[in-house]
């Protein structure tokens, strides 16, 4: 009886395992690869020694973060080429952010927006965008920048003399820092005439051309102010006009090797520094912290570093 029973026990086991469904093999889903993992600096002219340093805090902000970094751009003063770089980033799927210097507002506005549909953040550089478009801004108050710099160009002619500034007609940045210049030496300087200021189109023949036009007109300039980036393309035209007898002071704007040799030669009396390689640097680290769904400052203001021969070496590449 005992050997039945156990033997119905058996057989009504055997029915309820041969009933049960087998437990489905559990499924790995692949880990999401985010493929974008490079930041792009995205400006124009890219020919400039102007952007030397910010190439190399770009490179290693990204390093820092175990990123990939490229300098992208036409070579020249080339708009048409600058947007079409621009669209070509906003598809690339490795674009993990922008740095972007600012030029036409109307053009480079719907790009950003269509960026940022994409995911992809934009920090402004250089100058800030006329609208609250760009996610971020590192830079520098261009106002604050120009009267700095006044105020170092009254004392380097004892406040006495005449003066005139010349800059890139159509960085709206630099524009803003030579107006400032420009209205504060004639608010608090009597003794100091300021003269309309000069414009070149961006190309190293233009630059050229552009001083030695704004000479002609103003044979007694004291001192000018080379507001944009750019002086360091003139230098060695303004140390072949000196050696002929110039006596015109020439104060540049920037950190370059080549306008930092120019400082220390005594081609150019000083340099209004905007330290280019903290900007990069900078921004890199905020498109980041936007990569990450982090939120970040609007505004990071830098401060300008007045270079003359006294200081000059320690801002040299060694």
């Amino acid at each position: 009886m005992k050997l039945k029973v156990f033997c119905l026990v058996c057989l009504v086991v055997a029915l309820l395992s041969g009933c049960k469904k087998a437990a489905p093999t559990p499924t790995v889903e692949a880990p999401k690869v985010d493929v974008r993992d490079t930041f792009y600096f995205l400006a124009a002219n890219n020919r400039d020694p102007f952007y030397v340093p910010g190439v190399k805090g770009l490179n290693d902000a990204a390093a820092s973060l175990g990123m990939r970094a490229e300098f992208v751009g036409p070579m020249d003063l080339n708009m048409a080429e600058h947007y079409r770089v621009f669209e070509q980033l906003i598809v690339n799927p490795d674009t993990a952010g922008i740095m972007l210097y600012p030029t036409d507002p109307s053009v480079q506005g719907p790009l950003i927006l269509e960026a940022q549909a994409a995911g992809i953040p934009i920090v402004m550089a250089a100058a800030d965008s006329p609208t609250p478009l760009r996610d971020a801004f590192v830079g520098y108050d261009n106002a604050i920048l120009g009267v700095q710099a006044a105020e170092w160009a009254a004392s380097l002619i004892d406040g006495q003399g005449t003066v005139g500034t010349m800059g890139l007609i159509t960085a709206g940045g630099v524009m803003e820092r030579a107006e400032a210049f420009a209205a504060h030496l004639r608010a608090n300087y009597p003794g100091i005439t300021v003269v309309e200021g000069g414009t070149h189109d961006g190309s190293a023949e233009g630059e050229v051309e552009a001083m030695d036009s704004y000479l002609v007109a103003n044979p007694d300039m004291t001192l000018i102010w080379w507001a944009d980036g750019a002086a360091a393309t003139v230098a060695q035209p303004v140390k072949e006009r000196q050696e002929a007898g110039l006596k015109t002071l020439f104060l540049a704007t920037d950190m370059p090797d080549a306008t930092l040799q120019a400082v220390k030669d005594g081609v150019f009396v000083g340099s209004v520094g905007q330290d280019t390689y903290t900007e990069a640097y900078w921004s890199v680290l905020v498109l980041n912290q936007l990569r990450l769904g982090q939120r970040v400052p609007d505004t990071l203001y830098l401060s300008a570093i007045m270079v003359d021969k006294s200081n000059v070496d320690q801002y040299l590449s060694k």
